[in-house]
């Protein structure tokens, strides 16, 4: 599943018309622009969608996350450092 861009950007569009057109007190700024509050709905969505699918996703509600695993884990490399250290598939056999 990709970035959802148009989905990302139609909402922004019409959060930033809506908060600067209709309800500029909701905003942080005494001149807010189109722009700008584009940019920050925009910047927001895309934290809270990164926050979802690094986090959330695979380590809490992910059907899959209780399957075993090899143990030794690195929570960056995973298994690299064993594959790379142990002659060509020794690790594999392993698990």
């Amino acid at each position: 599943m990709g970035f959802p861009w148009k989905a990302f950007t139609a909402s922004s569009i019409l959060g930033s018309y809506v908060l600067v057109g209709h309800k500029p007190s909701f905003l942080f700024t005494n001149r807010p622009t189109y722009l700008g509050t584009f940019i920050l709905l925009f910047f927001a969505q895309f934290l809270s969608w990164l926050f979802y699918n690094v986090i959330l996703w695979p380590k809490l509600l992910s059907p899959l996350r209780h399957l075993p695993q090899p143990s030794g884990n690195s929570w960056w490399n995973g298994q690299f450092g064993r594959i790379r250290n142990e002659p060509s598939g020794g690790p594999m056999r392993e698990w």
